[in-house]
């Protein structure tokens, strides 16, 4: 095994990915088991878990499993705890991926959306109540990780560039407030368990083409002529960038690195405020 091979290796480790069955999800739970982890994957959908974990047994036999779960319910939480108890004995790695979208409803004529509460109170219950909840359900496992070393006991947060957005019009104001109160979890997080030798850390992600993000929306950033205009690179991020950096977070390559944040977004968040990136306006 190369020097390199050896510090980004998920041999003999084991993971957990909430909302892993598509988009980011499933592409993070794919990139582990072709580095040799085992993932077990989260989700509402079991049809949809299903069809992943197959994919993913198809690439590495035994690699997968799944539990159903909706983890914006703690009843459902506590349950996923349990059953992951009786299998594994540590979890090297929890991603809390699951999340949601919403749109704010926008007339022309009127200073500011009409804000739903109830699109709010989903967005703030899985992108900041679940993982903070996720987390504290699955800490004894990452800590009992974490003392092997090497990285292992690692918590990974998706976040999202949304949160440092305030000039470009983004069609989910509780989207991007929800994101940015996930940020301050993260920190939180991050100096609670560093005593424990477990290490948090979040990836932002920018515009990717996923289920989530669906293109065909008007307004979102994952529509094509949105991102010759707005992202520096001028395209969508893909399976293997997002990859990269959830390896860097998830091994022995980040053992060192807590409380940090990554943006994966092709330069976005450079011309997002009111700049305009070369060869065109940022709205």
């Amino acid at each position: 095994m190369s020097f390199v091979t050896d510090l980004f290796s998920a041999a003999g480790r084991v993971a957990v990915i909430t909302g892993g069955g598509t988009g980011l999800g499933f592409w993070m739970s794919e990139a582990w088991v072709k580095n040799g982890g085992k993932v077990y994957i989260t989700g509402r959908r079991e049809e949809t878990l299903k069809a992943a974990v197959a994919k993913l047994n198809s690439i590495r036999k035994g690699s997968a499993s799944y539990i159903q779960a909706d983890v914006s319910i703690q009843a459902e939480i506590n349950k996923l705890a349990s059953e992951l108890s009786v299998h594994e004995k540590a979890i090297d790695v929890l991603v809390n991926n699951a999340g949601v979208a919403g749109y704010d409803p926008n007339t022309s004529d009127a200073p500011l959306a009409t804000f739903d509460s109830e699109a709010w109170v989903r967005q703030f219950t899985l992108h900041a109540w679940a993982p903070a909840a996720v987390t504290s359900a699955l800490s004894p496992l990452l800590v009992e990780a974490a003392k092997k070393g090497e990285g292992r006991g690692s918590v990974i947060l998706i976040g999202s560039i949304a949160e440092d957005f305030w000039f470009y019009s983004w069609p989910s104001n509780g989207y991007s407030v929800s994101k940015a109160a996930e940020a301050a979890l993260a920190k939180t997080l991050a100096n609670k368990l560093i005593g424990h030798g477990v290490r948090v850390n979040t990836i932002k992600p920018g515009t990717f083409a996923t289920e989530m993000n669906d293109a065909s929306v008007s307004g979102t950033g994952a529509h094509e002529d949105s991102v010759k205009r707005n992202v520096p690179l001028k395209r969508n991020g893909a399976a293997d960038d997002i990859a990269a950096i959830f390896l860097f977070f998830a091994t022995k390559a980040g053992a060192y690195v807590t409380g940090q944040e990554i943006s994966v977004d092709g330069g976005w968040t450079l011309v997002a405020n009111g700049l305009e990136p070369a060869g065109g306006a940022s709205t």
